[in-house]
């Protein structure tokens, strides 16, 4: 007669089932942390683009703030913890075989925290009163 349970065989192959589920499922929620890490922080850094192109674009276009070559490193950007490089050039864009127009070209560089990493590099043209943004 046999007594009700389990036998030990059963016990440890039900603990190590157990274990490669609770594994998996750590993983998982590693990647899910790490995961809102980064789009936290690219989040942050899109913002404080936006902000740099909109203080950009505020200026007129001959204004000597922006005057050409000139090159902005904030090291803590509105204290955010972000190093910030705004290059101001000129480009020459053809937009036909006659024409030929000067224009501003704003690049701006987001660096990773404590770092020289660059998380974002975007450049922004402006031509005359017309401001439009290429990534």
């Amino acid at each position: 007669m046999r007594k009700k349970g389990f036998t030990l065989i059963e016990l440890i192959l039900a603990i190590v089932i157990i274990g490669f589920v609770i594994t998996g499922l750590a993983l998982t929620y590693q990647q899910i942390i790490q995961g809102l890490i980064y789009n936290s922080e690219l989040n942050k850094v899109t913002n404080i683009q936006q902000q740099v192109f909109s203080l950009a674009n505020s200026f007129h276009y001959e204004d000597p703030a922006i005057a050409v070559p000139t090159t902005i490193l904030e090291q803590n950007y509105l204290n955010s913890g972000y190093k910030v490089r705004i290059d101001i050039g000129y480009k020459f864009i053809s937009a036909s075989y006659h024409d030929l127009y000067n224009v501003k070209v704003f690049r701006v560089r987001i660096f990773k925290k404590g770092t020289s990493q660059v998380i974002t590099d975007t450049r922004m043209l402006r031509l005359g009163k017309l401001k439009y943004v290429t990534f």
